[in-house]
């Protein structure tokens, strides 16, 4: 076998931004609809362009995906996760999105609801999720509405 013909088994590496869309104590998640992880939640967002800022991506693609103008987003969380299976690893930096102009709509085709953290833990999210889904239904636990402070929401 030779090095050109074997293939690697290093993983795709992606730097994907991600907003958690609040409206009041819910938040926005969007379902797949196409691709490897069709079917799959997640929360809004995307790949980050070669040297583009996670925050200025987080806007663009929340833009494009949801019609949706971020006004403020604070950034919460970095989580990295390896999909074994895709040979894909990814980085997703997190925002609270707090303030938007818009209404969301999935420009994409894709559909959109809010949830409260506790709806959200029953729908079927990415893996790489799931550490942010219960964070953030402890957190609603742990403070009196387990949200950002309501001046820093929308």
């Amino acid at each position: 076998m030779n090095a050109c013909t074997h293939e690697s088994t290093t993983p795709t590496r992606l730097t994907v931004a991600a907003g958690i869309v609040w409206n009041n104590e819910r938040f926005l998640v969007a379902q797949k609809n196409k691709g490897r992880f069709k079917g799959f939640w997640e929360f809004p967002g995307g790949k980050c362009e070669d040297g583009e800022p996670p925050l200025k991506a987080l806007c663009r693609e929340l833009n494009e995906e949801l019609a949706i103008v971020v006004k403020k987003a604070l950034f919460w969380h970095v989580i990295d996760h390896t999909y074994s299976e895709h040979n894909l690893r990814v980085s997703l930096h997190f925002f609270h999105v707090l303030s938007y102009e818009g209404h969301p709509q999935g420009n994409e085709g894709q559909p959109i609801r809010w949830v409260t953290p506790s709806e959200a833990q029953a729908l079927p999210f990415l893996a790489a999720d799931a550490p942010i889904l219960t964070q953030l239904a402890e957190q609603k636990k742990g403070s009196p509405n387990g949200l950002p402070p309501l001046s820093l929401r929308r």
